[in-house]
């Protein structure tokens, strides 16, 4: 503060501060000829914070004349629960259904609990607001995102990838860093600073490093024909705009390609049983596999999805598909998707799966199946409403 004042910063100094609160007092009074000023006498805690001075003399405060007198009747805990009216969720309408809002998260949150889809996606509940330290994780996952799109438009092939010696590939890194930065990063520097930026900017460097080891290491050659695709859809009455980060034409032997498509997830506590369809908490990949028509994406069937983990803590290739489970290698294991009738089989019951889904939450379903179940975080808000 002493360096601030001494530098001449106005607001340094409490006289700087009064000056400046001055002039937007004397700036406010002058927008219109009729203007109240309120205030507050006491905070959320009770704390006394009286009106500002700035504004002038006020008058002693009115106090209510009311005088609570207890609960009539005094049949406080009398209350016969087991006597009250039904309730039950109406279908959405018509133009309900236009309006609905959440994209696949309709899914997830039908998947988690209906309820929780209930209240996200109709009622319109949102997760309780909380302070973030550092990066916002949304910004950092966009950030991840925007690099690899940039980053695979430019090199396009794994064998182009492979080629690069290791100053060429931190180049080439460093340039797609920087095309994005320009586009998210430096637009946010008024809220993180100069610094925060280049060490988030390092941070990603360094993982997408490591990262592109596991691309190298992958057993099929491949080539990345799609990025960032967003396509229209109705899930079974469901409308949705579903965004796919990636579409790979592998090579599955000579002058034989299978599309497979991916998503990335940068969570190090992502689990890949949320494909299964008995809990399908992560329906993007299954949506795609199930209800987009191949012609839209460019290829002429999808023949697998990968679930592409990149965290500092773990970096994995999740595969389902109807040649292999395993595209870094190794033994298939028992519960894998690696064969024509085994991935035609993943699609039937995803497909089951959505049409359950789908076909409840339109129809009004919202039941839990245990009052004592835990909300997920974020939203112990909603538990009054259980």
């Amino acid at each position: 503060m002493e360096l601030l004042a001494d530098a001449g910063v106005p607001e340094a100094t409490s006289e700087g501060q009064l000056a400046k609160a001055q002039r937007v007092v004397q700036a406010l009074m002058t927008t219109s000829s009729d203007i109240t000023v309120s205030s507050f006498e006491h905070d959320d805690r009770g704390s006394s914070i009286g009106a500002s001075e700035l504004f002038g003399s006020w008058p002693v405060p009115a106090r209510c004349a009311a005088v609570w007198s207890g609960f009539k009747g005094n049949v406080v805990g009398q209350l016969d629960r087991a006597a009250f009216d039904e309730e039950s969720i109406p279908a959405v309408s018509d133009d309900e259904r236009k309006n609905l809002k959440g994209g696949v998260s309709v899914f997830q949150n039908y998947a988690t609990e209906p309820f929780f889809a209930f209240a996200c996606n109709r009622l319109g509940a949102r997760e309780f607001p909380t302070p973030v330290i550092g990066f916002d994780p949304r910004i950092q996952g966009t950030m991840l995102h925007l690099c690899l799109e940039l980053f695979w438009k430019e090199v396009v092939t794994q064998a182009a990838l492979k080629a690069m010696n290791p100053e060429v590939l931190d180049s080439v890194l460093f340039g797609s860093i920087e095309k994005a930065s320009v586009q998210l990063l430096y637009k946010l520097e008024w809220r993180y600073g100069r610094r925060m930026i280049q060490l988030e900017q390092a941070r990603l460097k360094s993982l997408l490093m490591d990262w592109m080891d596991v691309e190298k290491a992958r057993i099929h050659p491949f080539e990345v024909i799609g990025f960032e695709r967003r396509t229209e859809v109705n899930v079974f009455g469901v409308e949705l705009t579903v965004t796919l980060d990636r579409i790979d034409k592998i090579e599955v032997a000579e002058k034989e390609f299978k599309a497979v498509l991916f998503d990335y997830k940068s969570g190090a506590k992502f689990t890949y049983n949320r494909l299964n369809a008995g809990k399908l908490t992560e329906p993007q990949l299954p949506i795609y596999a199930t209800q987009v028509d191949p012609k839209e994406l460019d290829v002429d069937s999808i023949e697998g999805i990968s679930l592409a983990q990149i965290n500092a803590k773990k970096m994995h290739i999740h595969t389902r598909s109807s040649f292999s489970a395993q595209l870094l290698g190794g033994k298939a294991e028992k519960n894998d998707v690696c064969m024509p009738i085994e991935w035609a089989e993943q699609v039937e019951a995803w497909n089951e799966a959505l049409e359950v889904m789908a076909t409840g939450f339109l129809g009004g379903v919202g039941w839990v199946s245990s009052f004592d179940k835990a909300l997920p975080l974020g939203y112990e808000h909603l538990e009054p409403l259980l």
